[in-house]
């Protein structure tokens, strides 16, 4: 498409949506607090169910390898989630959802998400240690240590040394009074 019916494109979709008439059809009416009418959203909503059961991304496009969408959905996805994030965070509230209210004091969620999550991790940390797999994220029978498949092992491990050896250097240019 050329720049000049991109712009006229455009231009005819700001008219319609001016006089309440949908975006993309610019036909029908645009339902109630919506720029698109109802049955441009219920063709979409088939289009992108056609799409992800083909295996394809809701686009059409193929999917990135190893995940349910395509590279150019999941940074759209992206960049709308820290966007919502960030607007959240100013306002103070929950950035699970906005509806859940305010924040606990020194987190960026509300107490019942702060629970919901503490709860969770300890739930599944427990499962996977008492089911013999790696506690790390589960992904192996434990051989090393205890908890820890040998590759997580060396990734603590590496983890930790470098953690006390920054606090160290941290400690010696630290300047007392």
């Amino acid at each position: 498409m050329t720049r000049v019916n991109a712009e006229r494109l455009r231009e005819l979709r700001a008219k319609a949506v001016a006089e309440g008439r949908c975006q993309q059809c610019r036909a029908r009416p645009a339902k109630p607090r919506c720029v698109t009418c109802q049955h441009c959203l219920d063709a979409n909503k088939d289009r992108k169910k056609r799409n992800v059961s083909s295996g394809l991304c809701k686009c059409g496009r193929a999917p990135a390898e190893g995940t349910l969408a395509c590279a150019s959905c999941t940074e759209i996805a992206s960049k709308r989630d820290q966007r919502r994030r960030a607007r959240n965070i100013a306002d103070g509230v929950c950035t699970t959802a906005r509806s859940h209210g305010p924040v606990t004091p020194g987190t960026v969620v509300c107490e019942a998400c702060r629970v919901r999550a503490l709860g969770y991790s300890a739930t599944n940390y427990r499962q996977r240690v008492d089911l013999g797999l790696c506690a790390y994220i589960g992904c192996k029978r434990n051989a090393t240590s205890a908890l820890w498949c040998p590759e997580h092992h060396e990734k603590t491990k590496a983890y930790h040394r470098e953690y006390y050896a920054r606090k160290r250097d941290e400690k010696r240019t630290e300047v007392s009074p």
